[in-house]
């Protein structure tokens, strides 16, 4: 990743901790499509190798990086830069963390 990329990257998780949603549209819109699914992916693989290793506890502890991937992930989805079954493959990872933490949160 570009370090203009990268520094988007962190001026655009600024603003998802402010929930300033429609910012963040307005930023990704300015951005091509490759660089979406840049970003997308990158931030998808940090995810994926911290669950594949069942590190589970460090994506518990910091499920506002894990909402925030998943919000790109999805943000690039509905622009169409993955194929509906990378896609679909590919958000699994989400799903699954959400399932972790559901069951964190239930156990007493």
């Amino acid at each position: 990743m570009t370090e203009e990329l990268n520094n988007f990257c962190t001026d655009l998780k600024e603003v998802f901790m402010q929930q300033d949603f429609a910012r963040m549209e307005e930023m990704l819109a300015e951005k091509t499509d490759a660089e979406v699914r840049e970003l997308a992916v990158y931030e998808h693989d940090i995810l994926a190798k911290y669950y594949e290793q069942e590190k589970y506890q460090m994506l518990l502890a910091h499920l506002n990086f894990v909402a925030f991937a998943s919000y790109l992930f999805e943000y690039a989805g509905k622009c169409g830069v993955f194929a509906p079954a990378e896609f679909k493959q590919g958000f699994q990872i989400f799903l699954d963390i959400y399932e972790l933490a559901k069951n964190a949160a239930n156990k007493p």
